[in-house]
């Protein structure tokens, strides 16, 4: 089956090599990325693994972070290809220039359980990297990280990918001015998205609260892929078809619907909808299957 359009306008900044790809951590930590081609390796004190790495995954415990003073490994500065790395929050705390690789393109923040150490991250070190894709990401039970993330507004223009949680991260989207693919957990009324960067191509809006009102979508006439996930509130159909350059629509899990029937006006090469309350229900015939690469919507 044919990937998906948001997956293949996020692929440029999500993708992650499976050739020279480490993980260290514990083996329960290693498990999925060494189903997906990573080569396995414990933490030690002084981590190794080749110069010639393209992603990394870095999975130490707290204590495991608190033994090395939360410092990165320093076989990460020899790595001049790296293309990928996922770090704890906590380990940029002690970030010190040079620490990574010019190289490096695409960011995985994930915000670890266990108090954060005092200090704060020196954002403007990034600014040597590459990167051009940052996700941000909370384990079960970790701190708020709010303070920490304090100053990553100056990150957040050089983006082309951006996924964080808006009750948890705060207000990010609208510094990234050159975004082409945004994708935001909680994101609560949606109020935030009037300040949005407009050329966005694909939205992906997971969990937003029942005061939520589609018409704030309009302004993104370059939207081509729009993934809506746990949608409390109303999905107004005759707001969807104003999005010209609309190809993609999946919607999941949002059973709320206005005039569902026009739909099948937009011009969509792909449609997926599932467990949305059968909003088609009653004019199924109204959706053509010649028409799409793709229609999802039988079991709706």
């Amino acid at each position: 089956m044919r990937e998906s359009l948001f997956n293949r306008l996020s692929d440029p900044y999500t993708h992650i090599a499976s050739e020279s790809y480490v993980c260290i951590g514990s083996a329960a930590d290693c498990q999925i990325p060494k189903e997906y081609g990573a080569v396995g390796s414990r933490w030690s004190r002084q981590p190794q693994f080749p110069a010639d790495t393209l992603a990394l995954r870095l999975m130490p415990t707290l204590k495991q972070m608190q033994a090395a003073r939360f410092r990165l490994p320093s076989a990460l500065k020899e790595c001049s290809r790296l293309d990928f790395l996922q770090l704890p929050l906590a380990m940029l705390t002690a970030l010190e220039p040079g620490d990574l690789p010019r190289s490096l393109r695409k960011l995985m923040i994930i915000n670890t359980e266990g108090p954060l150490p005092e200090g704060r991250i020196d954002w403007d070190l990034l600014g040597d990297t590459s990167i051009n894709s940052l996700t941000l990401y909370d384990e079960a039970g970790s701190p708020d990280g709010k303070a920490a993330l304090a100053g990553v507004e100056t990150l957040l223009p050089r983006l082309r990918y951006l996924s964080f949680d808006q009750r948890r991260h705060g207000d990010l989207a609208p510094y990234a001015c050159d975004l082409e693919v945004l994708l935001v957990s909680g994101g609560g009324n949606g109020e935030w998205l009037k300040d949005a960067p407009a050329g966005i191509r694909a939205l992906a809006l997971l969990g937003m609260g029942r005061e939520f009102d589609t018409a704030l979508l309009r302004p993104f006439a370059n939207l081509e892929a729009l993934l809506l996930n746990g949608i409390r509130s109303v999905i107004d159909a005759d707001v969807l078809i104003d999005l010209d350059a609309l190809r993609e629509l999946q919607v999941l899990n949002s059973r709320k619907w206005n005039r569902p029937d026009r739909i099948a006006e937009l011009p969509l090469r792909s449609l997926m909808v599932l467990d949305c309350g059968r909003p088609f229900r009653g004019f199924r015939h109204l959706f053509d299957d010649a028409r799409y690469e793709k229609l999802d919507i039988d079991f709706s």
